[in-house]
């Protein structure tokens, strides 16, 4: 298994329309295959995002994030959200 964590940010002020597409960005990654699992999490004071998925293979977690979310992404950039790493690592081990 393998796990993509994405660090983005945004103005703080803008969260919760960034929020607003969470049910969206959760089912496009739904239809990809090999995934299995994600989380995301916020500092509302800064404006920092991060999200974990987790995923089957790791092709399945390495495809681009322009691929996973299509147009969701481009609203979140029309939001001013700016993806600033994306990382995949191997799983190994989990609690």
């Amino acid at each position: 298994m393998f796990m993509r964590i994405v660090r983005s940010s945004i103005d703080p002020a803008k969260i919760d329309d960034a929020l607003a597409l969470t049910d969206e960005m959760i089912a496009a990654m739904n239809r990809q295959p090999g995934f299995v699992s994600t989380q995301g999490g916020i500092n509302r004071a800064t404006g920092a995002l991060t999200t974990i998925s987790t995923w089957k293979s790791q092709d399945a977690a390495t495809l681009p994030v322009q691929e996973i979310l299509g147009d969701i992404l481009d609203r979140l950039q029309t939001l001013g959200v700016e993806v600033e790493s994306v990382d995949t690592y191997e799983v190994t081990w989990s609690v």
